[in-house]
């Protein structure tokens, strides 16, 4: 927050401003006589501390000691310098804590070791005050010196040696801290993951296959064991089998890829906006038509909003139909919530505390460049509200994980899904109303916010701000960017998408409607993207301008996607929906939410490994350079994420319900016949209810149709060892249409 701060500060006034101090940074030897001459509070000074600077301040004035010498140009060596790019926004000034930290001289007499510093000063004009705040502009400069210096006798040293514009000073351990509970609680669980893991593996690569008809293969604890084979997992993950059968929503995964990169490029962008040397090289490329994209990559995550409410839909509609009374009985919404944060929690808490206890203390504590970044980690007090999924709400301007508000809005929105789905049981027309009213009440509250506060139109945090804006920026968030009130608009369209593509059989278009529906598509998706370039430019927005570019923006790009679906799935995608629905896309696709949890972890890894601050050139070198190795580095980890954390807890909760619920298994209801509409039963049919129809290795449920001259439904029923109260009677000589019920497979999970 502070970096960009400082990228929107930089104005020609601040540039001179910034210029003028510069020029007042003492030098290294300046440093090393200020300690010398400076007294500590209590008015002695360190002794030791003193000698060795004394040491360093004589051998670099006269060598004498040919290794002392050069011991003393170490430590200047690896101080930073101020350097080029001053006038384009550089304020870190870094060195080489590396080389600082291996200095280890020792002599008869004297004994040195060098410790990394990292020393704040401000542009306030009112830096001279007896404690000076770092605000608002503030430029770094790394030092290295003695250990046996303090970061209190360097900061009263230079304060008292006229240095009044410096505000801090830390050392590189900072940082630090040592593990604890928690620490060690993360550990564990890691291991005992990883353990049942491999193990697991190892069991279902070299045993299983030749045990699978044993009878402890079947156990409650076997198959709650083998939910956590890494290998199985990873095998499913890449198993494209079945993917375009008909019925599929083909596109989905495609865009799931896309807009999974669309969000790494906008973070990764972001943090390496904030450690690069020339901030303002960056801020002038956003100016041009071709960066609008990445700028706009908020969009990305309506995008997933909007899969999020089309897929609730299509299979809860798919539900409804095939048995009515069992898809709305209190069961069934019980377990509608169950089962969403089951899904959606084990990954996802474990990212959490994997964050807060281990990452944050062992990794980021141990990256030299983030001491400039001075930022207090939150996550050690408010980790417990992700938990919950309340941080967009509580304590939102200090939330533990930055993406981690986006799963908070999506349960959430989730959470009042009834709100359309009840209706909807009423009939389609009930749904639709429904959910044009919640539409056209979150539209208003939209337009009501931006005008009440003079609102930006979207969140872009180098962009102007109206000087009316009598808010936080951290309350523009809460209340508009992470509010489900608000984000909902695109997710109510996603559902009414997934109601047309589960109700409507078949849907012929004309091919001129088609034509206009795809130009259409195309010239409302790009206005949605190029529409802010004037105001990121920095021109000043009217703030009706901004009300209706914050409340229509996401109602356009829904329905661009929801065309974009609907053509494709009836057939009329052409090449379009053949790219989009190639099978390489699905194994990305599967592995998207793992990757949108620790791709943050990924992007702070790359910039916090840097020794030296990240210099732009153009787009392109950073786009390959620095976006894309984060892109393939965060898909990499996540199938182990997925794999291990994802996968093997859905498996594990479908284990524990079939065994709540008793033996057969009782799976959900079988998958739709491409473009069908799902028929409830008729009186007289056999039971077709959710509980009894098993899945196949594809997920797809085993049903086929066969004629049976014998009028033999019960023997059929009793075959697959299903029974009824009494068996229904048949005329025997009559054919009769029935089903057979095929069980599961062990194979399914090979």
């Amino acid at each position: 927050r502070r970096e960009i701060q400082r990228v929107q500060s930089m104005t020609s006034e601040s540039m001179f401003d910034f210029i003028q101090k510069v020029n007042e940074i003492p030098s290294f030897e300046n440093v090393l006589e200020a300690i010398i001459n400076g007294q500590d509070q209590d008015g002695t000074n360190n002794k030791k501390c003193v000698a060795d600077v004394a040491l360093l301040l004589g051998a670099l004035a006269v060598p004498l000691d040919k290794n002392l010498s050069l011991t003393a140009w170490t430590f200047l060596d690896a101080s930073g310098k101020p350097g080029a790019g001053i006038l384009r926004g550089r304020r870190n000034f870094y060195g080489f804590s590396k080389q600082c930290l291996a200095i280890k001289y020792n002599s008869e007499k004297i004994s040195l070791e060098g410790w990394y510093f990292s020393v704040d000063f401000t542009l306030d004009n009112n830096s001279g005050t007896s404690d000076p705040v770092c605000e608002g502009g503030v430029y770094s400069w790394d030092l290295c010196l003695p250990k046996s210096c303090s970061s209190q006798i360097i900061y009263e040293s230079l304060r008292q040696n006229n240095f009044t514009n410096v505000c801090n000073v830390f050392p590189i351990d900072f940082l630090n801290q040592d593990p604890d509970a928690g620490t060690w609680i993360v550990l564990t669980l890691l291991l005992t993951i990883l353990f049942l893991g491999i193990s697991a593996s190892i069991y279902d690569f070299f045993i299983y296959p030749s045990h699978k008809n044993e009878a402890y293969t079947k156990s409650l604890g076997i198959k709650a064991w083998r939910s956590f084979s890494i290998y199985t997992n990873i095998v499913g993950i890449f198993n494209t089998k079945g993917c375009n059968k008909p019925g599929n929503i083909g596109p989905l995964h495609c865009m799931r890829f896309f807009s999974m990169f669309w969000v790494i490029l906008g973070h990764s962008s972001s943090l390496f906006l904030a450690g690069s040397a020339n901030p303002a090289d960056t801020i002038d490329i956003i100016k041009d038509w071709g960066t609008q994209v990445m700028t706009s990559a908020f969009f990305a995550v309506d995008t997933f909003f909007w899969q999020s409410g089309l897929l609730l839909s299509y299979i809860w509609v798919k539900k409804f139909y095939q048995n009515k009374r069992q898809a709305t009985s209190p069961l069934a919404w019980i377990m509608f919530y169950v089962h969403r944060i089951v899904r959606l929690s084990p990954p996802y808490y474990i990212l959490i505390v994997f964050y807060t206890f281990f990452f944050n203390k062992f990794i980021i504590h141990n990256m030299p460049i983030f001491i400039h970044l001075k930022a207090v980690e939150p996550c050690a007090k408010n980790w417990w509200i992700d938990f919950i999924y309340l941080n967009n709400f509580i304590r939102y301007d200090a939330q533990c994980y930055l993406v981690s508000w986006y799963l908070s809005t999506d349960l959430q929105m989730y959470l009042f899904a009834p709100l359309i789905l009840v209706p909807f049981t009423f009939g389609p027309l009930f749904g639709i109303i429904s959910s044009i009213v919640i539409l056209a009440v979150s539209t208003a509250v939209n337009v009501y916010s931006v005008l009440y506060h003079y609102f930006p139109p979207t969140d872009f945090k180098y962009a102007p701000r109206s000087p009316k804006m009598d808010t936080s920026y951290d309350f523009y968030t809460m209340l508009i960017y992470n509010a489900p009130w608000i984000r909902c608009q695109i997710y109510i369209i996603g559902i009414l998408t997934g109601f047309l593509l589960q109700l409507k059989k078949k849907l012929t278009i004309p091919w001129y409607v088609s034509v206009v529906g795809w130009l259409l598509t195309i010239v409302i998706a790009g206005g949605c993207i190029f529409s802010l370039k004037d105001w990121i430019s920095g021109h000043p927005y009217e703030v009706g301008w901004a009300a209706s570019y914050s409340a229509l923006s996401k109602i356009g790009w829904g329905l661009a996607l929801s065309w974009l679906t609907i053509a494709c799935y009836y057939g009329y995608g052409g090449p379009i929906n053949a790219f989009m629905s190639w099978s390489f896309w699905v194994p990305l696709g599967k592995l998207t939410y793992s990757t949108y949890l620790i791709h943050i972890c990924v992007v702070i890894f790359f910039t916090g490994n840097q020794q030296q601050d990240l210099i732009f050139t153009n787009f392109l070198q950073m786009l390959f350079m620095f976006v894309v190795p984060c892109v393939v580095t965060a898909y990499f980890f996540s199938i182990f994420w997925s794999s291990m954390f994802e996968i093997s807890f859905g498996k594990l909760e479908d284990v524990l319900i079939s065994a709540l619920m008793g033996a057969p298994r009782r799976p959900p209801a079988p998958e739709a016949a491409a473009n069908e509409i799902p028929q409830s039963p008729k009186p007289g049919d056999p039971d077709m209810s959710m509980g009894q129809i098993p899945y196949d290795q594809t997920g797809t449920a085993k049903v086929a149709s066969e004629t049976n001259e014998n009028g033999g439904v019960e023997s059929l029923r009793k075959r697959n060892g299903f029974y009824t109260d009494g068996p229904p009677k048949f005329n025997t000589n009559e054919k009769v249409a029935t089903i057979r019920l095929t069980k599961l497979e062990e194979q399914a999970w090979s």
